[in-house]
Parts: C-alpha cells; sequence; structure tokens
C-alpha cells in the first residue's frame, strides 16, 4: 500500500531529525512486541552501546519521545507503547538501514533472557521474544547449539501454558538448526 509506505517514510524522517537517545530508544523499543515497563527499557538500555544512560536519563528519554507524539504511556500500568504500528515499523526500519541491527538484536535477546529467567510467569513474554528474535539473525550470527537448546526450553513453556501453535513454531526452528 503506496500510503502505507509514505507514512513509515514520513515518520522514519522524522525520527532522523530526534536527539540521538530517543532514535536508540525506539529502535530497541521496535523490537518489543508489547508495552513495556521503564524497568524493562532500562535494562534494555542501561549497558548497550557508547551512551551508559542512567534510570533519570531513560526516564526523560521516555517523556521525550512521548511529547514527540511516539509514545503513548498507559496511566493504569505506567507501561509505554508505540503511539501507532506506524510508528513501531519507521522505528524498526530506521535500525534495519543501520549497520549495528545484529548487535542490538544480540543485546536484547541476552538482556530479555536474563529478565526472563526465575522473573515467574509475569515476564515469561521476555523468554518468547529474546527466542524470536535469536531466530530472526543469520546463523553465523549465534551460536546455534545454545539457540536450539533456548528453542527447546521456551517450546517446552508454550506447552506447559497451553500454546501449541506457538511450540510447534519453535520444535520447527530448533530442528531447522
Amino acid at each position: 500500500n503506496q500510503v502505507s509506505a509514505d507514512v513509515v517514510g514520513t515518520i522514519k524522517e522524522k525520527i532522523k531529525g530526534l536527539p540521538d537517545g530517543i532514535q536508540s530508544l525506539l529502535g530497541v523499543m521496535s523490537f518489543i512486541p508489547c508495552s513495556v515497563g521503564a524497568s524493562v527499557l532500562n535494562e534494555l538500555l542501561m549497558d548497550y552501546g557508547d551512551n551508559r544512560l542512567t534510570e533519570d536519563e531513560i526516564a526523560s528519554l521516555l517523556k521525550k519521545a512521548s511529547d514527540e507524539g511516539m509514545l503513548m504511556r498507559s496511566m493504569e500500568s505506567g507501561n509505554y507503547a508505540f503511539a501507532h504500528d506506524r510508528i513501531r515499523e519507521a522505528s524498526r526500519a530506521y535500525v534495519e538501514e543501520e549497520s549495528y541491527r545484529d548487535e542490538l538484536v544480540l543485546h536484547l535477546a541476552d538482556v530479555l533472557q536474563r529478565i526472563g529467567i526465575g522473573k515467574g510467569s509475569k515476564m515469561e513474554w521476555c523468554m518468547y521474544t529474546a527466542v524470536d528474535l535469536l531466530n530472526s539473525l543469520p546463523s553465523e550470527k549465534v551460536d546455534v547449539t545454545d539457540l536450539m537448546k533456548l528453542n527447546l526450553k521456551v517450546s517446552k513453556l508454550s506447552k506447559s501454558r497451553g500454546s501449541p501453535e506457538k511450540e510447534n513454531v519453535l520444535l520447527r526452528e530448533a530442528a531447522v538448526l
């Protein structure tokens, strides 16, 4: 759809005009499939890239991104989400153009696995997202044995949660590896 492509292109240009910190924030969030709280974003952003950010700096970036109309904050949960799917799409497209995409995906998957392990069912989405991110990378970028084990682990988690569709997808991914 040409209109959709034009909208994404326009938003991508707006993103390029934003400060680097907001660009990084939007790029990171574009790989997270759900709304996310500031605490998770703190863990994802604090140790990434050349600029080590504090919680206060990340909170400021979230506010600025909200002020720019890129993000919305849920009053109920306090989580942040993209104001529109096209903003997520443009943020992801912006990252896809950059050479650091695979490095970012590896970092996000690593942090999400750490968050997802031992935090209970509330944070299981982190494990699903981590395995999906790793599965999206070329095989030479990941340890195939570790990825196969992670796919099997998360497929068992899916099965225990009554999600046979996701279990089957992850089992197919493990078999392909």
